[in-house]
């Protein structure tokens, strides 16, 4: 899916771009009413023990880490750390508990919302949002109405 993004905030963006998406939905079991129901790939935790530090996640993914070699502007050879867990694999979307109420309400609002490692904007032409960390992503993630919906319901219900 290619999509060009023009909104000056994310000047990084600019230009036709690889957009991650989440993938389908995965069906869970719910064990209350033996039920089979669809959600969303995505969800939100914290990370270790600290209550006010989240990460935006794949709700289900294949558990893989690796590292990708490149060379720094400097001609270093360096290799960054890659999870199947992120939404986009070289960066985390994470933040304090004011910034996931500010994604959440953005979303709600269609509008942008952008700190250090967290940022969203809807784009208008193709009806989905854009999740990334200014400061690590490479591409952003592409967000259906759908996954954006759940996510603002997991940011309200996990973040206080």
């Amino acid at each position: 899916m290619m999509i060009t993004l023009i909104r000056p905030a994310a000047k990084r963006f600019a230009g036709p771009q690889a957009i991650w998406t989440i993938g389908a939905n995965m069906t869970h079991l719910d064990r209350s009413t033996g039920e089979a129901e669809s959600k969303p790939n995505i969800t939100i935790r914290t990370i270790d023990d600290n209550l006010d530090w989240f990460v935006i996640v794949r709700r289900e993914h294949e558990d893989k880490r690796w590292y990708k070699k490149y060379k720094s502007p400097h001609g270093l050879s360096c290799s960054q750390a890659m999870t199947s867990e992120r939404l986009s694999p070289e960066a985390d979307v994470e933040g304090q508990a004011w910034e996931m109420k500010n994604i959440a309400h953005a979303i709600r609002k269609k509008r942008t919302f952008e700190s250090k490692r967290c940022a969203v904007c809807y784009h208008k032409i193709t009806g989905t949002f854009l999740l990334w960390s200014p400061k690590n992503s490479a591409t952003p993630t592409a967000l259906t109405k759908e996954e954006a919906e759940h996510l603002v319901n997991e940011i309200l219900e996990k973040v206080k």
